[in-house]
């Protein structure tokens, strides 16, 4: 009797204990544990952006005539706008660079119509402007220059009978352009410390061309009085600047490329 009530105390405890434990997760089908989770991937790092194109910025320059609005001068450069009053001058042409209006200069004969800023003592500048010929006056066609060239100015000059162009300071320097392209064309000049012409390098070095404070004048060596040598034409967006301006930002003014 007593060997079968131990007997199935022994049936019992196998049934009943296994089934008070704790379950270990496991089944017949999964002996291993599940791998844990992968982390998530971090995505791939972006490539370094490219910094914007150097562009001269519309508020850098000290001064700037484009024919559609008055004159700017910054009150703090020094300078005094003279000559001809703009308002005497301003016409309309469909493919001027800045708007529809641009400086018509010296086209119906007369002197004394020409850009003038007194004042002007920057030995690191950049002028840029563009110049259309509709016809030459004289053999020597003064585009820009600064008073007293014999000494600390300088001047840029079209030769019509040599078909070339001269930067003048105290002596010529003379290089190549074909001066009957220049008629009835738009032309764009970015004067600074090298000249470029449609935003092309053509002159290097040409700083330390003034040494005290002299006249800027544009359009007309009138200011020398040499009125022989205005020019007949046009010119538009004239901007003074009082820091050397580099080659890319010659290259966009000329292509007028917005800033970013």
């Amino acid at each position: 009797m007593v060997n079968t009530n131990y007997t199935l105390i022994n049936a019992l405890r196998k049934i009943i204990i296994p089934q008070m434990l704790p379950s270990s997760g496991r089944t017949n089908d999964d002996e291993s544990p599940s791998p844990p989770p992968s982390p998530p991937q971090s995505p791939p790092p972006s490539p370094p952006q490219s910094p914007p194109p150097s562009v001269v910025s519309p508020l850098d320059f000290i001064a700037r005539i484009d024919f559609e609005t008055n004159p700017y001068i910054d009150p703090n450069s020094g300078m005094t706008l003279l000559g001809t009053d703009i308002s005497q001058v301003m016409t309309e042409d469909e493919d001027a660079p800045e708007g529809e209006n641009t400086g018509d200069y010296n086209e119906k004969g007369g002197a004394n119509r020409y850009i003038q800023y007194t004042g002007f003592s920057y030995t690191q500048y950049g002028i840029s402007l563009w110049v259309k010929f509709t016809s030459f006056k004289s053999a020597w066609n003064c585009i820009v220059g600064l008073s007293g060239y014999s000494s600390s100015g300088w001047r840029l000059y079209l030769k019509h009978d040599s078909q070339k162009m001269f930067f003048y300071y105290q002596g010529f320097k003379s290089f190549d352009i074909q001066v009957s392209d220049w008629l009835d064309t738009w032309k764009h000049i970015v004067i600074t410390e090298h000249l470029y012409i449609d935003g092309v390098k053509e002159l290097e070095n040409i700083y330390g061309r003034n040494s005290g404070t002299n006249d800027l004048f544009i359009m007309s060596a009138t200011v020398e009085n040499q009125n022989n040598y205005d020019i007949e034409g046009f010119v538009d967006d004239v901007r003074v600047y009082d820091r050397t301006l580099t080659q890319e930002e010659a290259t966009n003014l000329y292509n007028r490329v917005p800033p970013p």
